[in-house]
Order: structure tokens, then C-alpha cells, then sequence
């Protein structure tokens, strides 16, 4: 290994709780080369970014580093006074943070603050040379029109530009670590692929040594040299990138790994890892992972195991040798979905168009026209899953809302079991949307933080009020039961369900009328990928038992994959591709679908050699020029693409492009 710069050993960190102290953080250690990257990955929990904070001296109060050393350069960061720390925070160790939006200072200008982060550093230099490097740095990071953007506020930007605003702000001093803390988790693939993109040359340039934390282990992959896996404030396995992939060690590892939704291999249902995190204020005894352990035996539970190292490849496990890497279900479910689709279909959007007027200035009557949603055609038959995908902005939420009514439609037709949505009002209306429910994304903003499982999940019950209160006792503990939720639940507030349990809440509750269909917006985007594998799976498994139909909306191409039978890929209001699942996934015809596709992470070594990145954003909605929309970011596009729009055209598998991928229509 090259010489350490960052040396971190002996790690404890605690918050006092109303019994003592609980330890986030216990006995971290790892040594980090110049140049060199390490991947830091484990569930919410489990310590990753108190590990962060603690190297940075930012433990937020009442938390406290109880020991270890965090040595820099040789000069041990715990024993400097106030003055001297923040002389090393932002010039020998930059962090990015997970939160961009809540990481910027609404009220000043993004120039602003990445001038102030130079200025603190360095007192001498001059104004006209902070605005060059402000503009350098945003030049480098890929930000366009660097010198206009830079005097623009973080409200005004997207998502995407902000998390490489934070990256331009952490190497402003060259410093000789960067942190990322989570960097892409509420990111599309396609930014995803263009942070990831700009973190490797920020790291080339400098030659920082990076720590990149993440519970995607497919951007670990992508990324890192060595890996450390935590779980429960410990590291329970570490190693190079090859051998922890190639030969897991812990089964927690091993875990993480076969709960991956992938895009390749067969479709069924995945591994999972049983139960939830432990909450670092009650941690079991012994290894803090038995209790979800399937190889657990009596010494696990009294006795803490150490991070054995073979060759440096080691793990916290008293039977690492009896760990293996579980297959995943080998069952083609495609076939069998096919032959079960019905005609009439039981949701028919027709031509369906939400748009919207904006002004830009408060007293500007001129008013421009944003096409939400500008015309797309869709079905989803009784029993079947039709995934809608495509990035933040492009209309997917909006579609699920206008099908709902939820939004009003500027036009088009959305019939459900041939009755009319858009021309049905009052009791007529809500007895329609008895048989067609939601599941929302944040499962803990969708939830009333006042009410109790139980009234939460009976609410519907009792809108419709056609059962007493014993009945509905009855039907919610069903209810509860179906998606696997014990009784002991039912008392408590979602504040004390993990993300997962609050999940399986808001399905009990879309479940409660016994509906026909439900509309999924993005289920699985706020969840750590192991839980992200118990609600796939239980979702096909109450598709199964109660033959529902789901219109799926995700970004996560690979989720999709394991659930949807077709797949329509939306871009700025309109469907560019559609298709029974395997074949857009195989022979993707539209040039975004394709980028999608090669921008989603793979959990494997070495497996990313024909990623396409889209440079810049998606585009805003308001009036558009003509030609096709996907032109401006397109690595085909000719001029007959900014000339007219292609028309969605082609059955079963549709596409709207000039110039289609050649493998699909060869």
C-alpha cells in the first residue's frame, strides 16, 4: 500500500440516551493511502456517517469521541484546539455531504459560498482571483456557463448541479482526503453517473485520497480500491474490492450483495436480509448481527468476534468459512405473466396531457405553459405490472396523480374498468377510487405522525363507514398480517417504525378497500437496499395472492426489472419507448433508454465498460422549440432531429426516434 495519509484507530463514539450511552461508533479502524479510495458501506445506522463526522470534529452535540486516534498526515486530529481544526477542515480534508439542498445556504449565491470556502484558507489573494478559481472549479466540475451560474442561487438549480456545486466547494484547497458522504443517493442514474463521473476526476486531478460512503454497493463497485463493511457502529468485514466481492466473508456482506436488484441473470424473487438494523441504543448482545443471521449459533450471542484478517481480507464472523454467496431464484416468472394478461386492459390512458401556466415574475402576466405530462397513451391489464420509468421532472409522479385525479387532467381520457376518471365527480368518484389506491414515496411523509398504526390503517375503513369498530379491528390485524407486520405494532407512531415497517403501513392501508390496482410512486427509493428486497419481494408475493395490477413508477431500472412485466420510459411528458420487459431491456431502440440502462451501477468489479453519460440536466418544461426532446443530451442526434418530433410508433415494442439503435430493428 502507498503511504498512509489518513489513519483512523480505535474509533468509539456516543450519544447518552435516558439509560446511558449508546455507542454509534465502536472500535473503527482503517489506514488510508494517497491516491487510494475506500468504500464504506452498511444499512442507515450502522455508523458510516458518525465515522465521517468524527474525522471531520463535526460529532454533533451531545455526541462525543469517547476514544481512538485520527491521525492525519501523522499529526492526530483529537488533539488540536478549535483554531487549528478548522484550519485543516476544507484544506486537508474536504467533505461532501449527503443533503446538497440543506448543505447550501439558501440566501447566497452559489459562487458566494464556494468563494468563502477559498477565502477562509487563504487571506491573501484577491478578489478577481477568488471569481476565477470560483469559475475554474465550476468549470471543472461540469457545471455550463460557469461565470452566469455561479451568481444564481441553490433553489434555482438541479439536484445534480448542486452535489457538484458541493464537490467544487471540497477540492477548492486541493486538500489531501475527500469524503463523500452518500454523494448520489437521491440522485437518477443518469446524474448518478455524471457525479460519479466528476468525483473520479477531482481525484485524478488532485490526487486526494477518497472516502466514499454508500449503501449502494454498485457504486462502491464503480469507485473503490478496499471496502469496509459496517454494521451496528463496527466494521464486520474489510478487504480489497476483488476479494470482498469475489469472496464474502461475513454474512452480512454476503447479504447486501444477493439483495441487489440486478439487470442481469434470471427474474424472481430476491434473497433478503430478515428483520431491520438493531437500534444502536439497544444493540444485542454478542455480534450485533445474530439475531438476522441464518448461521448463527450460541457463541454469537455472548461473545463479540474479531475482525480476523486473512492476507488482509478480513471479517467479524465466528464461521466466515461457512459463508456463501445465496443464489437468487432461477424461476423465469416473464412466461407465465405474459400468458395471464387479459383484454380489455383495466387502465386505458388515452392522449393524456397535464400542463400547467407559470409566470416568472410576480406582476409578468405573460404567462409560459408547462407540459407536465404532453400526451402519452398507456394500459395495464388485470394482474400485470407496468414499470413507468424515467428521471426526476420527466412527468411520472404527475401521471400517477392525474390518473388519480389527484391532479385535474388538461385533456385526454383515463378509464378504469371501462368507466371514465376524468368525467366522474362526488360520491361516483370515490367509490371508483375504492378499487384504484396509492402507495407513496416517503413513507414517513405520507403517514399522519399523530395516529397510531392501527388508525392509520383503518382510516379508509372508516371513511366508507360500512363496518362497525370490531370489524374493523379485525380487518386491520389482517391487513397487518398480509404484509407481514406482528400485532405489537399497532399501538406505535411512525416515528418508532423503521423505513421498511413504514412502507408495509402505507401498503396495509392502499389494501384496506380491497382494491384492484395500485399505483406504486417510486416504493422503494427512500429504503437501504436489503429492505428494498423484503418490499419487492412482498409486493409480487400479494400480486400472487390477490391478483393485483400495479403501474410501478421508479427511476431504479434494476427494481423495475424484478417486478414489471412491460416497461414505458417517459422523457419530458412523453412515452420515447414501451415494451414487454425483456426486450427493452435487451434491445433498448431509444438512445436514452440505452443510457439508462448503461448508467445504472453494477455490483460487480470491473463490469462498466460502455457506460453512456448524458451530460447536462433534463431540460425544463416550459415552451419548447421543435424537433425531437431528447436531442439537446442525445450522442445520435442528427438534423432532422431539432427539425420535427418522432412519433411513438412500432407494436408490441414502441419507440419515437429518427435513428433507433441498430440492434433493435436489424
Amino acid at each position: 500500500m502507498t503511504q498512509s495519509v489518513l489513519s483512523v484507530k480505535g474509533l468509539r463514539v456516543s450519544f447518552p440516551t435516558p439509560d446511558g450511552r449508546a455507542r454509534a461508533v465502536q472500535d473503527v479502524g482503517f489506514d488510508l493511502g494517497r491516491g487510494e479510495t475506500l468504500g464504506i458501506v452498511g444499512e442507515s445506522g450502522s455508523g458510516k456517517t458518525v465515522t465521517a463526522l468524527s474525522i471531520m470534529g463535526l460529532v454533533p452535540r451531545p455526541g462525543e469521541i469517547e476514544a481512538g486516534s485520527i491521525e492525519l498526515n501523522g499529526e492526530n486530529l483529537r488533539r488540536l484546539g478549535e483554531r487549528r481544526l478548522r484550519q485543516v477542515r476544507g484544506s486537508e480534508i474536504g467533505m461532501i455531504f449527503q443533503e446538497p439542498m440543506t448543505s447550501l445556504h439558501p440566501t447566497l449565491r452559489v459562487g458566494f459560498q464556494i468563494a468563502e470556502a477559498i477565502r477562509a484558507h487563504d487571506g491573501v489573494i484577491s478578489r478577481e482571483e477568488v471569481r476565477a478559481r470560483v469559475e475554474s472549479l465550476l468549470d471543472r466540475v461540469g457545471i455550463p456557463d460557469a461565470r452566469t451560474r455561479a451568481d444564481e442561487y441553490p433553489h434555482t438549480w438541479s439536484g445534480g448541479m448542486l452535489q457538484r456545486a458541493m464537490i467544487a466547494m471540497a477540492v477548492a484547497n486541493d486538500p489531501d482526503v475527500l469524503i463523500a458522504d452518500e454523494p448520489t443517493t437521491a440522485l437518477d442514474v443518469t446524474i448518478q453517473a455524471q457525479v460519479l463521473e466528476v468525483l473520479r476526476e477531482m481525484r485524478t486531478e488532485t490526487g486526494a485520497a477518497l472516502i466514499i460512503i454508500s449503501h449502494d454497493l454498485g457504486v462502491i463497485a464503480e469507485m473503490s480500491d478496499r471496502i469496509a463493511v459496517m454494521y451496528g457502529g463496527r466494521i464486520v468485514e474489510t478487504g480489497t474490492l476483488e476479494e470482498v466481492f469475489s469472496r464474502p466473508l461475513h454474512p452480512y456482506t454476503a447479504g447486501l450483495m444477493a439483495s441487489i436488484p440486478s439487470l442481469e441473470g434470471p427474474v424472481g424473487s430476491l434473497p433478503s436480509i430478515p428483520g431491520r438494523p438493531p437500534d444502536i441504543a439497544q444493540l444485542p448482545s454478542g455480534c450485533s448481527f445474530h439475531p438476522r443471521c441464518q448461521l448463527a449459533q450460541e457463541v454469537c450471542a455472548s461473545s463479540v468476534p474479531d475482525l480476523g484478517s486473512r492476507d488482509g481480507h478480513g471479517a467479524a464472523c465466528f464461521f466466515s468459512d461457512s459463508v456463501e454467496r445465496p443464489v437468487q431464484s432461477s424461476a423465469n416468472v416473464l412466461v407465465a405473466q405474459r400468458e395471464r394478461i387479459p383484454t380489455p386492459p383495466l387502465l386505458e390512458v388515452d392522449d393524456l396531457r397535464v400542463h400547467y401556466k407559470e409566470r416568472r415574475r410576480l406582476f409578468d402576466r405573460r404567462a409560459r405553459v408547462a407540459r407536465a405530462v404532453d400526451g402519452i397513451s398507456l394500459t395495464v391489464a388485470e394482474g400485470e405490472t407496468l414499470g413507468l420509468v424515467g428521471e426526476s421532472g420527466c412527468g411520472k409522479t404527475t401521471t400517477a396523480r392525474a390518473i388519480l385525479r389527484l391532479v385535474e387532467p388538461t385533456s385526454g381520457h383515463v378509464r378504469f374498468e371501462g368507466r371514465d376518471l376524468c368525467h366522474t365527480e362526488g360520491s361516483d368518484l370515490r367509490r371508483l377510487r375504492r378499487d384504484i389506491q396509492a402507495v407513496f414515496q416517503d413513507p414517513f411523509g405520507s403517514l399522519n405522525p399523530r395516529l397510531t398504526v392501527r388508525k392509520i390503517v383503518a382510516s379508509p375503513l372508516e371513511i366508507q363507514g360500512e363496518m362497525n369498530r370490531a370489524e374493523i379491528r379485525e380487518r386491520v390485524r389482517d391487513l397487518l398480517e398480509l404484509v407481514s407486520l406482528g400485532q405489537e405494532l399497532e399501538d406505535r407512531y411512525p416515528a418508532a417504525l423503521s423505513g421498511g415497517q413504514r412502507q408495509r403501513v402505507g401498503i396495509a392501508r392502499a389494501l384496506a378497500l380491497e382494491p384492484a390496482m395500485l399505483v406504486l410512486d417510486e416504493p422503494l427509493s427512500a429504503l437501504d437496499v436489503s429492505i428494498q428486497a423484503q418490499i419487492l419481494n412482498l409486493l409480487r408475493d400479494l400480486q400472487d395472492r390477490l391478483g393485483l395490477s400495479y403501474l410501478l413508477i421508479a427511476h431504479d431500472l434494476a427494481a423495475v426489472r424484478h417486478l414489471a412485466n412491460r416497461v414505458a420510459v417517459m422523457y419530458l411528458g412523453k412515452i420515447v419507448e414501451s415494451g414487454f420487459r425483456d426486450e427493452v431491456y435487451s434491445h433498448p431502440a431509444h438512445p436514452y433508454t440505452k443510457a439508462l440502462l448503461s448508467a445504472v451501477p453494477v455490483p460487480r468489479p470491473g463490469a462498466r465498460s460502455d457506460q453512456i453519460v448524458l451530460r447536462g440536466d433534463l431540460p425544463e418544461i416550459g415552451d419548447r422549440s421543435v424537433g425531437c426532446r431528447f436531442a439537446s443530451r442525445c450522442y445520435r442526434a442528427e438534423a432532422r432531429c431539432l427539425e420535427a418530433e418522432p412519433e411513438l410508433q412500432g407494436e408490441p415494442h414502441a419507440f419515437a426516434c429518427f435513428f433507433p439503435l441498430a440492434e433493435t430493428v436489424s
